[in-house]
């Protein structure tokens, strides 16, 4: 295996362990992993925290004292499942931040990221500062170092003099406070900031180089690694414990590390303990609400953070733009939550807010009015809900109908039925004068219906005045009357119902249904109008008046044009000469099958088979059938096709639509009748559409149905039914013999004639027929009671009737 890829997923931890294989013999090759106890790998993992080698230096070391490349497989395996066990501490638990190394060092661009402890939403606000690595709560150790940075030990200083004198210096803190500058000496400088210490060696460094006096020469001096620091933090955090930090993180950066406080833990009493003293009190949601930094200080090494419980806590929920449980201080009033929470959302009702609270054995209900926000006094664990505003409107009113801008209007005082109509663009043109109609709704929510004179109201004559909620609607005049139309039928290209208007002519409903059809006869046009005179009252009247007219094919005027009427029916009729070709199609044992044009309404399928060559010596002339397709002939379809031809899927010509319902019918035919005598009235007249399938010579017999073993047997000139449905098996015991037939080749069947259910005779077989034996009805061997209640109710009734006739 390679050892690079091996590394890939060894974490880093298991190689701080490694650290400790210096104390195990130089020759490694041997050392089983099962050597290694958990509680001394758990001590080497913690003892490597504090080591400075590397994990360049840790692998070369192994390698060179022959570690098997299995054995540190399994060992890289115990710790992980170690590593992984560690990871899971308890809430509560201690936690620990990762040492720095080399003389409790860290380096400005090497310092390992800190990460929360949990990632699940919160609810309480201002939780969620502690759930993403935010660079405001993580360290930032690439920044400029700041001028109020403390010093203490552990701290690298890079000392650089340039101008007329040059030279650099690299100065560690000792662990008593001092650096040693090169021509001063030493200089105390524990407790100093950075911009302190600076004019500190600038002023002695100066007796030396006197060019820092002048300015001839310049002295800059800046922090190149830090030291690590270590605070505590106790109290409602998720992981207290001691945490070794690097000396530039803030209070923030502590809580961050802490995972933040817990869901009732304090986001604004945080006490930062520095010597025993309170030296700050920080409040979270300054941060939050003003962007307020000021509580964000650095800390110093063995700093306390206590992060006290909440003691005043509500929970806001509903129309606000922020919900959650917010953390209230005890001069603090609900205002001042709902400005936490966002302010109100727009539809939300802020006149009043309600919800529940602990009382001292069961809950309560309270609710605040909107006078009272400021003054109203919160106690810890209220849950207070923002309601929406009511589905109702102070000031609306709603115009229908024949306006050009229907819709909702705002309702004033006084407002006038004219002002809505102005604000709607003014009445349409066929808007109905004689009548509106206005649904009010009182207070009481009862509605009534009133009306007023338009006509009147428009000249001036008569003033409606509107209320809150009115609806007004304007009828139309064309909406009023029954939609009139006219039809047009037969060889026209656009069949159908048109709307009549005023003066419309036949030309133009000729032009509006796309015009005639090749097969049309523009001098045989009738039209069917309704009469209206009073002898429709008279028994044997006609009460339609047929009109015939005649005009051209390119609807020039014959004469004077015609005006048609309301429900007019326009028939055009078509020329029976200019019908469509005829065809038939011809499949199987023919000399030329293929598709034939029928050359009259009378040819026969004897011609059609002339046409084609004659047949074939392999056709079964007992098993030709003809296909046909027709319209079906049930009442039902025909009313279909006559409510279609209404609709424009059927025209006078005969044509049909793709959405037509047509029946299949196989017609079976004896050929050898026909061609014995063709032309006969044996001889099948052929119709458009027909397809005539002539199959070749199948010499078996199928058997199928209530036998046992349906089969398809080789055909025998003159075997019996009996001998095939024996060579199947034979009848089974739910075949109804006496039903049994035989469909032959060309689709006719016979069934078996049983006179008296004695005996039996079965029909002939030819060459490709199948013999059917079919099954018995199952009976019903259940007991209807019902039925039989019928029955003796009926017998009851009937002995009744009989012992009243005697006594009569």
């Amino acid at each position: 295996m390679n050892f690079n890829k091996l590394l890939l997923f060894i974490p880093l931890l298991v190689f701080f362990c490694m650290v400790e294989a210096q104390q195990l013999p130089a020759d490694l090759s041997k050392v089983k992993a099962s050597q290694l106890t958990d509680s001394q790998l758990s001590q080497l993992l913690q003892r490597a925290k504090a080591n400075g080698q590397t994990k360049e230096d840790i692998i070369e070391d192994l390698k060179q004292r022959g570690l098997p490349e299995s054995e540190l497989i399994l060992l890289s395996e115990r710790a992980n499942k170690l590593i992984g066990y560690e990871e899971v501490e308890p809430e509560g638990d201690r936690l620990s931040a990762p040492a720095p190394s080399k003389g409790n060092r860290i380096s400005m661009a090497k310092m390992p990221e800190m990460t929360p402890v949990s990632s699940k939403v919160p609810r309480v606000f201002g939780a969620e500062l502690f759930m993403g690595a935010s660079p405001l709560f993580t360290p930032n150790l690439s920044i400029a170092t700041p001028a109020n940075y403390t010093l203490g030990p552990g701290d690298e200083l890079l000392l650089e003099v340039y101008g007329a004198n040059v030279f650099n210096q690299k100065l560690l803190v000792s662990r008593e406070g001092y650096i040693n500058v090169k021509y001063v000496g030493l200089i105390a400088v524990n407790g100093l900031t950075i911009q302190d210490l600076v004019q500190r060696v600038k002023t002695k460094l100066s007796t030396f180089i006197p060019a820092l006096s002048s300015g001839a020469s310049r002295l800059q001096l800046s922090l190149t690694s830090i030291r690590s620091i270590t605070i505590t933090v106790v109290g409602a955090v998720k992981k207290p414990g001691t945490l070794t930090i690097p000396s530039l993180a803030t209070l923030f950066n502590a809580l961050y590390a802490t995972g933040g406080p817990l869901e009732n833990g304090s986001l604004r009493n945080i006490e930062l303990i520095r010597g025993n003293k309170k030296i700050l009190v920080a409040d979270l949601y300054d941060f939050l609400m003003k962007g307020d930094q000021s509580a964000n200080v650095f800390l110093q090494d063995n700093d306390l953070i206590r992060v006290p419980f909440a003691q005043l806590q509500v929970q806001l929920s509903g129309l606000i733009n922020r919900e959650g449980i917010f953390e209230a201080k005890p001069a603090e009033h609900l205002s001042d939550l709902f400005m936490f929470a966002g302010g109100f959302k727009p539809l939300a009702y802020q006149g009043r807010v309600t919800g529940t609270r602990g009382g001292v054995l069961k809950k309560e209900v309270i609710d605040v009015a909107l006078a009272d926000f400021d003054r109203f006094l919160l106690r810890h664990g209220d849950s207070l809900h923002v309601d929406s505003l009511v589905e109702k409107y102070s000031n609306r009113v709603i115009i229908r109908g024949a306006v050009y801008k229907p819709g909702v209007y705002s309702w004033t005082p006084g407002q006038q039925l004219t002002d809505l109509i102005e604000k709607a663009a003014g009445l349409k043109a066929d808007a109905y004068l004689g009548r509106a109609n206005i649904l009010r709704t009182n207070e009481n929510l009862f509605k009534e219906n009133l009306s007023i004179n338009l006509q009147q109201l428009i000249n001036g004559k008569i003033s409606f005045q509107l209320q809150n909620e009115d609806s007004i609607t304007i009828f139309s005049a064309y909406e009023l009357k029954d939609k009139q139309t006219v039809s047009i039928l037969g060889a026209i290209r656009n069949p159908g119902q048109f709307s009549f208007s005023d003066s419309l002519t036949l030309q133009q409903l000729i032009l509006m249904a796309g015009g005639f059809t090749e097969k049309a006869i523009p001098t045989g046009i009738e039209i069917g109008r309704n009469r209206t005179d009073d002898s429709l009252f008279n028994n044997g009247e006609a009460r339609v008046d047929l009109i015939k007219l005649a005009i051209k094919s390119d609807l020039d005027k014959v004469g004077a044009d015609v005006y048609l009427r309301p429900d007019d029916i326009v028939s055009i009729k078509s020329d029976p000469n200019k019908i469509p070709q005829s065809k038939v199609s011809l499949i199987g044992k023919v000399l030329y099958p293929g598709t034939y044009v029928l050359e009259s309404r009378e040819d026969r399928l004897s011609g059609i088979i002339k046409r084609a060559g004659g047949l074939l010596s392999q056709a079964d002339i007992n098993g030709v059938k003809v296909i046909r397709r027709s319209l079906s002939q049930d009442t039902t379809v025909i009313k279909k096709t006559l409510e279609k031809q209404v609709k424009n899927k059927f025209d006078t010509a005969g044509t049909t639509s793709k959405d037509d319902e047509l029946i299949v019918t196989e017609v079976a035919v004896d050929l050898k009748a026909i061609l014995s005598e063709p032309g006969s009235d044996k001889d099948i007249v052929l119709e458009d559409g027909d397809e005539i399938l002539i199959p070749q010579i199948k010499n078996v017999v199928s058997v199928t149905g209530e036998v046992f073993k349906p089969v398809a047997l080789q055909f025998r000139p003159g075997a019996s039914f009996r001998y095939y449905v024996s060579s199947a098996g034979g009848f089974a015991s739910k075949a109804k013999r006496n039903k049994s037939f035989v469909v032959y080749s060309n689709g006719r069947s016979r069934r078996t004639i049983s006179p008296l259910g004695l005996l039996k005779f079965y029909p002939r077989l030819t060459p490709g027929s199948t013999i059917v034996v079919p099954q018995k009805p199952e009976r019903q061997s259940k007991f209807d009671a019902a039925k039989a209640g019928i029955l003796v109710s009926a017998f009851s009734a009937i002995a009744t009737t009989i012992a009243i006739l005697k006594g009569l």
